[in-house]
């Protein structure tokens, strides 16, 4: 069972997030803990970037990771079970689901495919950051830790947007030896599941 957090306005929540961040969960900026209630759907404006090397499209390609043709109107869909949420980005006509589970020692878990992504949530100023401490290969509950030096990196943060209701997100991919892959950039908004 998860342990329940508030989301300041008397509610009791539980959820991935907010267990993983523990009392940091209420130094988030309203704005941005907005996004990671459970059975949210977000809407958001996105500015994608891609590399333009052979190598960074190939790798775009078999990740099946937006391009700037895709830079439009994005949706995210977060489902959540008891211990996994699945997020499902829709960037145009693409999708892109990745899982998120937490990992014993507090940090959380990102799939994609075979590759999974290891990241420390840091509040800082109300704004969330990912910071990456690791990647591996995996097989259903089987992984393979990836050297740091053929890892791929992300970068992330989540910050209240200007002056409105909404959040700012950026997010950079990039590996070793191809450099720049992708990056998105946009304001976030709760919408309606319709």
């Amino acid at each position: 069972m998860e342990p329940a957090a508030s989301d300041g306005g008397g509610d009791v929540l539980t959820g991935l997030y907010p267990r993983l961040l523990g009392p940091a969960w209420h130094d988030l900026d309203p704005a941005v803990r907005r996004m990671h209630l459970p059975g949210r759907v977000v809407i958001s404006a996105f500015e994608i970037r891609h590399g333009t090397g052979l190598i960074a499209r190939v790798v775009r390609s078999v990740l099946r990771l937006p391009t700037s043709d895709d830079a439009c109107d994005a949706r995210l869909v977060i489902t959540r079970d008891a211990a996994t949420e699945r997020w499902t980005r829709t960037f145009g006509r693409r999708s892109l689901v990745t899982i998120q589970r937490p990992l014993s020692d507090g940090r959380l878990a990102e799939r994609i495919g075979p590759l999974e992504l290891r990241f420390r949530l840091h509040v800082a100023g109300g704004g969330l950051s990912y910071t990456q401490t690791g990647a591996a290969l995996t097989v259903g509950r089987w992984g393979v830790p990836l050297p740091r030096w053929i890892s791929p990196r992300v970068e992330a943060r989540e910050e209240r947007e200007g002056g409105g209701d909404g959040a700012h997100a950026l997010v950079t991919v990039s590996a070793p030896v191809i450099g720049f892959l992708m990056s998105y950039e946009g304001c976030l908004h709760v919408g309606t599941a319709a």
